[in-house]
């Protein structure tokens, strides 16, 4: 005997008016339940649809941005390592090969073990102005090593250059030691630089 109502619910059991059964809205099923003032949740297979699926992609999701989070960190501490190693590679390998009056076709490659060393009467854009070792001692950290570095070759610029260089439409770049090699190479080269292709040397260029 189907209920009055063939919408899905617990109704009176037909085979036992003291008890409860549950109408899935085409047939009985064999879920029972005693008469009761509140009458019981019973969930029935797939009456309700598939449960959602969100939590699982949220918990993929979660995994993914962790690795993706790991792999960003990991390319920005190769990239320090990289960037730190560079100067002191340079400086490493440092060579007597440049001297002051040195010109260079530019700055883009191995300025040290590789120079791009030219005729000063030929196009160029760059010149050693200085070459100086910095005070013998204990190794003063790499800030304070750059900042000596700095305040010699500008004070040496100007000598050279016949200009300040503030005032200067040249600029300066310069090789500066390391830790690695205070103790037996403090040398620093000081280069000299123009953003155009210029011939001839820029002792007393004065610009």
């Amino acid at each position: 005997m189907e209920p009055r109502s063939s919408s899905a619910d617990w109704y009176r059991d037909p085979s036992d008016p003291t008890g409860l059964r549950y109408w899935d809205g085409s047939h009985w099923t064999d879920h029972r339940a005693p008469l009761a003032t509140q009458i019981p949740f019973q969930p029935v297979p797939d009456a309700f649809g598939p449960r959602p699926r969100w939590p699982v992609w949220i918990a993929l999701g979660s995994v993914a941005f962790g690795m993706l989070a790991w792999v960003i960190i990991g390319v920005v501490l190769v990239a320090v390592a990289v960037t730190s190693y560079l100067p002191q590679r340079l400086a490493i390998d440092n060579t007597p090969a440049l001297r002051v009056g040195s010109c260079l076709t530019d700055l883009d490659g191995d300025v040290v073990n590789a120079p791009p060393e030219v005729d000063c009467d030929r196009p160029h854009r760059a010149e050693v102005f200085a070459n100086f070792d910095l005070p013998a001692g204990p190794y003063p950290g790499r800030d304070k090593v750059i900042e000596m570095t700095s305040d010699a070759c500008k004070t040496r610029f100007e000598v050279f250059i016949g200009r300040d260089l503030k005032l200067s439409e040249l600029n300066e770049y310069f090789v500066w030691p390391i830790e690695a090699t205070w103790q037996t190479n403090r040398e620093v080269t000081c280069i000299a630089f123009d953003y155009a292709d210029v011939k001839g040397t820029l002792r007393n260029a004065d610009r």
